[in-house]
């Protein structure tokens, strides 16, 4: 008995009479190459997508902390887990269903089927597994290797050709082998990305020869000017490759962490001028650098920005020069054209100014597009952890916020934790008063403060240890304190708080000499025109308030303007408290320190409906309230109310939930 040779070629004869067979399976039964990519698509992205999702959800917090943390290793270590959690899966699944049922779902429902050549019952799971293997290969490589089927005579690509198997149509929905044109298509399409993939190589391999030809970049990687500045030189290890390009990279590191406030001026000052020492060539990044370093001299630091434009027009540094004179100017439309038109990628030292003029002019949509673009950087993670706190809480995103600084702050160093957990619970104190020291991030403060009483030196800290102290009633604690770490401006307010209800003349006398101290701690000055607010008599009361109209709305112009709206609703002057509410809502001002008063004012004007509807916001917002007792604190809620608010929202509760529920 003779064997024919499944692989040699047949002659004219035999091809003139259809198709022969490949071992015992008919080969006019091939696949049409259109179902198997349909079958493919539905295999994907309906049944292995939702599949890799929740198998891969453990890892998506590590991720989110590496992002937040800017860990680079952490970040590719978990991105790498997801990817293995992917792959795998794909691999299982393809070859479980190749050898148990001789086809996926997605295969299944067009009708198609995998056999092996030679006719066995079904593909053994070794070659289940190899087809999978290199299936899973061929479509990480786009897909491109899966183009065969228009070449190979039998439609069968590598994993075919691996495992033996082959693709029919048992339904004889079947098509030819491929002709001229199918061959000529996949011949030219696999040319053309091979074609591709060699200018992109020649491409880079042409930018790093420059690199390597850059006297700065060489004398980083080497280890020179390790010293100049160490901020610099531990950030430049970690700073990404297509910035290292050029010989200004030390300088566009220090604008970016001086940007940040990771580094101080005398450092970006040291590495321009190392620059300027080992360079003759004109540099924009070195002129923006000299801009900023001397930018008390106004005359000086104007000429190096125009020199900018002139060297290179066209150049980020250019836009950048731009902006700067136009922030002096105040010409904010200008400096948002400035950084629109850096594209989707502006150097890193550029994004981060964006991150910050867009957070202080509260576009925090546009600030979380340029964090968004940052990848993750170890030397900013302090920055970036607390600007994308801050963007989330402008965005109202409070849960989301509350997790990812919970996240950040288990990971951060002490400094940059400490940053970060004073100006949360700051704004958590703005929001609920002293129900915010029960909150996460005020607790982290707290023990930090504990562990490391000199951290009280710096006044930010100190002021949220104060407030503590008065929502807890323990004066003698912070006397004792504040005689050995605080400064002569806090015990100040801390004597301005303790007059406030004994002698309120005395207490705004020294609320007013904070305020006026022109070289005061600006959250210090804040909290003192709250408390202020609270302790001057009515008539002096709505003086202020027609100076507070006329300004231009910030920050902490909105933390004001909440201090305004709750003294207007003591002195029950709702139609105040209204119009105050009104100009805050219109500055995008929504937070629960607006809208309560908002409510309470509403109430009392007689819409009680608009009041229910505000109220019902403040409710989904915040669930389950709760605060700590004390002079200006709240009982739990499952108590009596106390507060204004609480009384209002438990009468309009009562008035209007069972309307709602029937």
């Amino acid at each position: 008995m003779v064997i024919d040779d499944v692989f040699r070629k047949k002659n004219s004869a035999e091809r003139g009479s259809g198709l022969p067979q490949i071992g015992t399976v008919k080969s006019d039964l091939l696949a049409n190459p259109l179902d198997r990519l349909a079958a493919s698509i539905i295999d994907l992205s309906v049944i292995l997508l939702p599949i890799i999702i929740l198998l891969s959800s453990p890892l998506k917090r590590v991720l989110m902390s590496s992002v937040l943390m800017q860990n680079e290793l952490l970040f590719i270590l978990s991105l790498g887990g997801m990817g293995l959690v992917a792959v795998a899966t794909v691999i299982l699944y393809q070859a479980l269903f190749v050898h148990f049922f001789s086809g996926t779902i997605g295969k299944k429902i067009f009708y198609l089927k995998i056999v092996n050549i030679w006719g066995e019952e079904r593909v053994s799971l070794s070659d289940a597994f190899s087809r999978s293997i290199v299936w899973t290969l061929e479509t990480a490589l786009l897909m491109i290797p899966h183009l065969s089927v228009f070449s190979d005579s039998r439609r069968r690509p590598l994993h075919d050709r691996v495992a033996n198997t082959m693709v029919i149509n048992p339904s004889r929905k079947s098509v030819l082998p491929p002709n001229i044109f199918e061959v000529t298509f996949a011949k030219v399409i696999v040319s053309s990305v091979l074609a591709i993939a060699l200018v992109i190589l020649i491409q880079q391999l042409i930018l790093l020869g420059q690199s390597l030809n850059d006297n700065e970049y060489l004398s980083s990687l080497m280890g020179e000017g390790s010293g100049l500045c160490e901020e610099v030189d531990w950030a430049f290890e970690t700073w990404p490759i297509f910035e290292k390009s050029g010989n200004d990279v030390r300088v566009k590191v220090a604008l970016a962490l001086f940007a940040a406030g990771e580094a101080s001026k005398e450092c970006l000052k040291k590495e321009v001028a190392f620059f300027q020492s080992n360079n003759k060539v004109e540099s924009p990044v070195a002129y923006l650098g000299q801009a900023f370093v001397f930018s008390s001299d106004s005359e000086r630091s104007n000429k190096y920005l125009q020199r900018i434009c002139i060297v290179e027009p066209y150049s980020p540094s250019c836009a950048m020069a731009k902006i700067v004179e136009n922030w002096s100017d105040s010409s904010w439309e200008d400096v948002d054209m400035g950084f629109t038109s850096m594209g989707n990628q502006p150097p890193i030292h550029i994004s981060v100014w964006a991150i910050r003029h867009y957070t202080k002019q509260r576009q925090f949509e546009k600030a979380a597009g340029f964090l968004d673009q940052l990848s993750p950087q170890k030397a900013l993670a302090g920055f970036l952890s607390l600007y994308r706190v801050k963007v989330l809480w402008g965005m109202h995103k409070r849960s989301e916020v509350r997790v990812i600084a919970n996240t950040a702050m288990e990971n951060l160093p002490q400094e940059d934790r400490l940053q970060l957990s004073s100006w949360m619970c700051r704004r958590e104190f703005y929001n609920d008063q002293c129900g915010a020291f029960l909150r996460g991030s005020c607790r982290v403060l707290s023990r930090d403060v504990e562990t490391s009483v000199h951290t009280l030196l710096d006044p930010d800290i100190a002021l949220m240890t104060v407030l503590k102290s008065q929502c807890q009633n323990n004066q003698e604690e912070i006397h004792l304190l504040a005689d050995t770490y605080m400064s002569l401006e806090m015990k100040k307010f801390i004597h301005a708080m303790e007059f406030k209800n004994k002698n309120s003349n005395k207490s705004v006398r020294l609320l007013t000499e904070l305020i006026e101290d022109s070289k005061g701690n600006p959250e210090l000055q804040l909290q003192a025109k709250v408390e202020l607010i609270e302790a001057e008599n009515k008539d002096d009361l709505l003086n202020d308030l027609k100076k507070w109209l006329s300004e231009t709305p910030s920050e902490s112009w909105g933390v004001v303007g909440a201090a305004f709206m709750r003294r207007l609703n003591q002195e029950r002057l709702f139609n105040d408290t209204h119009k105050v509410g009104l100009k805050m809502y219109e500055a995008g001002f929504r937070d629960d320190f607006v809208l309560k008063p908002m409510v309470v004012a509403l109430f009392y004007l007689g819409s009680s409906k608009k009041a229910w509807g505000l109220a019902s916001i403040l409710k989904k917002r915040n669930p389950n309230p709760h605060s700590i007792t004390g002079p200006r604190g709240r009982v739990p809620a499952s108590s009596t109310p106390s507060s204004a608010y609480e009384v209002v929202e438990q009468t309009l509760e009562e008035r209007f939930s069972h309307r709602s529920q029937k």
